[in-house]
């Protein structure tokens, strides 16, 4: 079963509309290669995870990724790892 691909957004806005606080070319940089690395990268991950279902996850080493797979979700989701979330909630 195809799952869903992420797609980088167009810029709700001219990518100059913040000069000169920050130029376009930096927003052209942030958003067309910064951004988009981590739609590449979700989508990448997504990619291997729909090949470790097809083959039952045959190969696939779970127990010796946890640590490595909770990086990779929230560096190509965009969200922090889970043990950050109550510290960044200033819960300790």
């Amino acid at each position: 079963m195809p799952h869903h691909r992420y797609k980088l957004p167009d810029l709700t806005y001219a990518y100059n509309a913040l000069i000169p606080t920050i130029s376009e070319e930096i927003m052209r940089l942030h958003h067309d290669k910064h951004h988009l690395a981590y739609v590449n990268g979700a989508n990448a991950a997504l990619d291997k995870l729909q090949k470790a279902r097809e083959t039952g996850f045959a190969g696939v080493d779970v127990k010796a990724t946890p640590t490595s797979a909770n990086s990779t979700r929230s560096k190509n989701s965009s969200a922090p790892p889970p043990n950050k979330l109550k510290e960044a909630a200033g819960q300790y």
